[in-house]
């Protein structure tokens, strides 16, 4: 779904979203609700592989921008993990440390648990040098 073009996911949260706003006592409002909690998670995740390819591309400003996209719109999605792992690594390239750091507290702040950015940060098994 990550790969697509979100733009068929925004109609079909917009027309979730009359559904439920039109008729909130309907029997398909709380199926309509979840599908809608679904389609948040998949533009999140759209945002934050765009993010991770500006990434990888080596294009800093933009994956930065992208992920700070997806973590402005998209607040409780769960992709906003990798999202801030994208701004720390982002800002690291680009020389801006105290960014960096801000990005770090913010992904411990909001995902205590998280391992991603100590296995972003680690080398891959393949790299001897």
């Amino acid at each position: 779904m990550t790969e697509r073009d979100p733009a068929a996911m925004v109609e079909s949260f917009q027309a979730l979203r009359e559904l439920v706003t039109r008729f909130p006592e309907s029997t398909y409002t709380p199926d309509a609700l979840k599908r809608m909690q679904y389609l948040v998670n998949a533009l999140a995740r759209f945002e934050v592989k765009v993010a991770e390819y500006y990434l990888r591309r080596k294009a800093y400003v933009a994956a930065v921008n992208r992920a700070q996209y997806a973590i402005t719109n998209y607040p409780q999605a769960p992709a906003l993990e990798r999202a801030f792992v994208v701004l720390s690594q982002g800002y690291g390239a680009m020389g801006l440390e105290e960014q960096q750091r801000d990005a770090e507290r913010l992904l411990q702040l909001n995902f205590p648990e998280s391992r991603l950015l100590a296995e972003a940060k680690a080398k891959p098994w393949w790299n001897i040098f």
